[in-house]
């Protein structure tokens, strides 16, 4: 852990190594501490050439979950459902659970 700074630690701002850090709670980022002061920080660090999330050893990774949206139209998902997760999604969400099936939870 690095030398503690000079400076004094303000609890609301952090210290003067993390004060200005912009943190991000309402896409998926990372939970870090500042290694001076050890304020938990919100971080959403793009990672190399902008593609990805740059995730640091300690990080804790979160995806809110207002941010997960799955549609059938495309204009509307945040993801891309995969020839198998679109089945699925498409028998959960217009079929339900159907007699005969696990989801039904049959006791046969």
């Amino acid at each position: 852990m690095p030398e503690q700074p000079e400076q004094s630690k303000t609890p609301d701002n952090g210290c003067e190594q993390c004060r200005d850090v912009v943190e991000r709670t309402d896409v998926p980022h990372v939970v870090r501490k500042c290694p001076w002061c050890g304020r938990e920080m919100h971080v959403a660090e793009p990672g190399a050439h902008g593609i990805g999330m740059k995730v640091r050893e300690g990080d804790v990774v979160t995806i809110p979950a207002s941010w997960i949206q799955l549609s059938l139209n495309p204009l509307l998902n945040r993801g891309h459902f995969t020839e198998f997760g679109l089945k699925r999604f498409g028998e959960t969400t217009f079929l339900g659970a159907l007699p005969g099936t696990e989801q039904a939870g049959n006791d046969g």
